[in-house]
């Protein structure tokens, strides 16, 4: 699948499921998503996510490297709910 492919079908299926749905998870490392995450956000008001990117994330976050869009889902650092695994996911 190409990227405008995967926009077209993410932004559809947050259409589909509106209110419903807490993000946009791409889940292959083979699916071209980096160069759509933002417009996917921009156009469903979702955190959109994917294996790449979250793979990135965390070897960024190893390597003690910040992020930030593109390469970072703008929403999901502008989220108030710590890191799963830090410790402090209660609330």
């Amino acid at each position: 699948l190409n990227p405008e492919a995967l926009l077209e079908a993410g932004v559809g299926l947050a259409k589909a499921n509106e209110g419903q749905l807490d993000c946009l998870f791409f889940s292959c490392t083979n699916l071209r998503t980096m160069t759509i995450i933002e417009r996917i956000e921009a156009q469903t008001g979702l955190v959109a996510l994917s294996s790449n990117l979250c793979f990135l994330w965390h070897m960024a976050q190893l390597a003690g490297v910040k992020l930030t869009p593109p390469f970072a889902s703008k929403r999901l650092h502008q989220g108030t709910r710590p890191p799963l695994g830090s410790g402090n996911e209660s609330g």
